[in-house]
């Protein structure tokens, strides 16, 4: 039953994203401080990133009962015989995107690789628009990590 919730949430906003593809592509030719190349890669990436995930969680819940015991087994025995466990792996490379974006925000190419700080600058000021930009992309990640590598290790 929750596959098809999934599955059903995924087609019908799928289906929302075609019917105002063009709304959407105003609204992201009209943002201040977007470059073309971000608002052609928002407009015809991320809109459909969405609903794409969620048909995919559907198939997945759908396809996880069928799935043979044993196949199980040897997919659990893997992920438990191994050293290297997903929150090592997630929260390493948390800290690594927070690290990267804090120094990347002290170089000339800042604007090129945040599109949404020029945004943020203009609509809320420059010191307020970089604060809410920083805890966003720097701090909460780089927290979320070591939140992560603790839980791992305790």
């Amino acid at each position: 039953m929750v596959s098809l919730v999934f599955i059903v949430i995924g087609i019908l906003s799928l289906i929302i994203v075609i019917v105002f593809k063009k709304q959407i592509n105003k609204y992201y030719e009209n943002v201040k401080g977007l470059s073309k190349s971000h608002a052609k890669f928002y407009k015809n990436i991320i809109v459909f990133f969405v609903p794409i995930i969620f048909i995919i969680a559907g198939l997945i819940q759908y396809i996880l009962p069928l799935i043979d015991e044993n196949f199980k087994t040897k997919i659990i025995n893997l992920y438990e015989s191994t050293d290297i466990n997903f929150q090592i792996i997630a929260g390493s490379l948390f800290i690594l995107f927070g690290i990267f974006t804090f120094i990347l925000r002290f170089t000339s190419y800042k604007y090129k690789y945040f599109a949404k700080l020029s945004v943020m600058e203009e609509k809320y000021g420059k010191v307020e628009g970089n604060i809410i930009h920083s805890i966003s992309y720097t701090l909460v990640p780089i927290c979320f990590g070591i939140y992560l590598l603790f839980k791992y290790l305790n």
